[in-house]
């Protein structure tokens, strides 16, 4: 695909370029098409609450083995403050933020990479929920879940195997109730986009 079948008028060339890479690169593996009426209630997720708003604009609907799930390309809108007097002002760009529905409500789940101030902040405030049974795991990302048998229930070793398996450090991903998504809350890259996709994928052929 060369044309994106969509209005361009908020993308920039570089958006578009990325945009229709990542649609290209998944049709080797998956059944992928553009999808013109989603709609999704990212309000409902923490992540988004560092955002001003948020439009989601193209969006493609990926199908594997049954599985089915969605790459937003969702434009944010957020607040940076300058260094002259602290003013604010309006900046916005577009991320990639994938999106899965699953098949049983767990709670509210945060996971990010574990960072060093993370670590800290678990020696003064104790709220991260490890998993003994997988030291590896429980050092390389930070959980926090409304309970804890939700986040188990989710997180069993197949999940957490998959997630081991990303060499990335700059995901995040959130479950709310019966809907997962995943970002890295940066610019559109084609390579970050495709990982993560995959790791979802492996996500949704796990609920078979």
């Amino acid at each position: 695909m060369t044309t994106l079948p969509y209005s361009t008028i908020d993308l920039t060339s570089e958006e578009i370029t990325q945009t229709l890479s990542v649609f290209n690169s998944l049709q080797n593996n998956y059944q992928v098409d553009f999808k013109m009426d989603f709609d999704f209630p990212f309000k409902e997720f923490s992540l988004f609450d560092t955002y001003e708003d948020y439009a989601i604009g193209p969006v493609i609907e990926v199908n594997q083995n049954s599985s089915q799930f969605y790459i937003t390309f969702t434009q944010v809108f957020y607040k940076l403050k300058t260094g002259s007097g602290y003013r604010i002002r309006l900046s916005k760009e577009y991320q990639t933020w994938c999106v899965l529905p699953l098949n049983k409500q767990f709670g509210h789940i945060l996971i990010k990479s574990e960072t060093l101030l993370d670590k800290i902040h678990e020696l003064v405030h104790p709220i991260e929920i490890d998993f003994n049974e997988d030291p590896d795991f429980s050092k390389r990302f930070y959980v926090m879940a409304s309970t804890d048998s939700s986040t188990t229930n989710l997180l069993d070793d197949r999940f957490r195997g998959c997630l081991k398996q990303m060499n990335r450090k700059d995901i995040w991903i959130e479950v709310a109730q019966n809907k997962l998504i995943i970002g890295n809350k940066k610019r559109i890259d084609m390579q970050a986009t495709l990982e993560m996709a995959d790791f979802i994928r492996s996500i949704a052929d796990l609920q078979k």
